[in-house]
This record gives C-alpha cells, sequence and structure tokens, in this order.
C-alpha cells in the first residue's frame, strides 16, 4: 500500500541529515514493548518492573528515533483509557479484554511523558493525534509509527520506527501519496481490522480490497462502492458506517476535537 526505503540493516542506526523538524511519535508501542521486556516474573509468582530500567531502555529507543530521522527533537504521544470508539460499539477491541498488559505501562507512559513533556490522550488514540497533529503542521512534524492505519493515513514521508534485530527488519521510511492516504481508510473499511475486534465484509482480504478501490479517488464514489459491497455481503449502511468511523483516523476537527466521519455529501 505504500512504497518504503530501509535505512539500516537492523543492527544499528543510521542518522538522516540533521533537520529542524521534530519527530513526531506514536509512543504506545514504544512503552508497551519496553515494559514487555523489562518486566520480570510469571503468572505463578507475579510480576515486577524496576522502572528507571525500563525509562532507560525506552529513552535509548527514542534517541534512535530522534537520530534515524535527524530531528532536533522529539515529541511522545500516548493513549489511555477508553475513546469515542469503545462508545460506539463495545466489540471495539474486546478481544483483549482478558489480555495482561505488561507489568509498569502507565507508570512508564507517565514517566516518559515527564521526560519528553508529552501528552497522554483521553476519549482518542495517540494514533488520531499524531494524524491530526502532521495533518495541520506538515512542516513541523516527522511522523512516525509502526501502525500502517496511522502511516497511511496522511500524506508524507514518514518514519516506521519498528525493527528486529531476530528477524532483520530494520527502521524504514514510508512515503504515502495523497491517492493512498484518501483511499486507505475505504480500503480498511472493506477489510475491518480484527486485531482490534472491527468487523469488514467477510473473506475480503488486502488483495480483494485493492482490486476493488482500484484507481478511485473521488470519496463520493469510494464510499457508493464500500457500500455497495457491504450489501452485496448481506450486511447494511449502517454498518459500513460503524466500521469506517472506527478504522477512519482522520476524525478530529480543526481545533483537535471528535468529530466522527460522516458519509460524503451529508
Amino acid at each position: 500500500m505504500f512504497s518504503e526505503t530501509k535505512i539500516n540493516s537492523g543492527l544499528g542506526v543510521e542518522g538522516a541529515e540533521p533537520n529542524d523538524k521534530i519527530a513526531l511519535v506514536d509512543a504506545d508501542t514504544i512503552a508497551y514493548a519496553t515494559c514487555s521486556v523489562c518486566e520480570m516474573g510469571d503468572d505463578e509468582v507475579g510480576y515486577s518492573i524496576n522502572l528507571d530500567f525500563a525509562l532507560s531502555e525506552a529513552k535509548v529507543r527514542i534517541e534512535d528515533i530522534r537520530v534515524a530521522t535527524g530531528c532536533k527533537d522529539v515529541e511522545l504521544h500516548f493513549s489511555t483509557g477508553s475513546t469515542f470508539r469503545h462508545k460506539l460499539t463495545s466489540s471495539y477491541k474486546a478481544n483483549r479484554a482478558t489480555t495482561r498488559y505488561p507489568e509498569g505501562l502507565r507508570d512508564l507512559k507517565e514517566m516518559l511523558v515527564k521526560e519528553f513533556e508529552g501528552k497522554l490522550h483521553r476519549d482518542f488514540e495517540a494514533d488520531d493525534y499524531v494524524v491530526w497533529a502532521k495533518k495541520h503542521n506538515s512542516d513541523k512534524y516527522v511522523l512516525c509509527a509502526v501502525d500502517k492505519d496511522v502511516l497511511n493515513a496522511v500524506e508524507g514521508r514518514h518514519f516506521n520506527y519498528y525493527q528486529s534485530i531476530k528477524y532483520n527488519i530494520p527502521m524504514k521510511w514510508i512515503v504515502t501519496d495523497a491517492k493512498k492516504a484518501i483511499q486507505f481508510p475505504f480500503y480498511q473499511c472493506l477489510m475491518g481490522d480484527s486485531a482490534d475486534g472491527i468487523q469488514g465484509i467477510k473473506g475480503c482480504g488486502p488483495k480483494t480490497a485493492e482490486k476493488i478501490i482500484g484507481e478511485m479517488v473521488d470519496e463520493v464514489e469510494l464510499w457508493q462502492e464500500v457500500v455497495a459491497q457491504y450489501k452485496k455481503a448481506g450486511m447494511s449502511e449502517k454498518e459500513a458506517l460503524l466500521t469506517m468511523r472506527l478504522v477512519n483516523m482522520n476524525q478530529l476537527s480543526k481545533d483537535c476535537t471528535i468529530d466522527l466521519w460522516m458519509a460524503p455529501g451529508e
């Protein structure tokens, strides 16, 4: 869905040319991954974590991102609590209800917020905010995330900070053009997102969704096609609208308040 440029072998960080931009980081993954690695114990004896050590490890990861992007500074954003999507349907992320979150996750987020003057977001997710900030301050930021929904939500050259030394997966630059940014939420609406408990059209995977979307860029036409596909599958326009509101990352107004997606023309 997007082009990518690898910047290293996964065994180290190569810095980009220094610039005056700020690395705008959707940082939930950093906190989660750090706590997962740093916690000790098991289900029988319980879990514990040295938060000072976890903070130092997270800071190394954050500095890697700053160096790799060449940015002068970083801005971290985290999600906490229920959001507007949870209010839309009880099925949103319900598949994670029994998931045990790593020890110290909330505490580490709060420590990182203080360390980097970051922000914990309520009512909407860090995903929503970083897309909004990049959209309204494009020249100020380099968008840094691991989620394809974020990286494809706004036009620009973004940074995917996921890396795995074990599997030789490096961090990489991602280029999302205007066409892809328009198409992606409709593409995602067709498929849904099983990781977040979001229902799409049964059996509609990436290849099918790409074929349906084709070269369309007019949002009215795109929505009409999505609704037609839902009805063809025995589903309703209401179900399509719910899915779109769950997957769409562009639902904050200019003043950064929640503005639920509406069908084009309404």
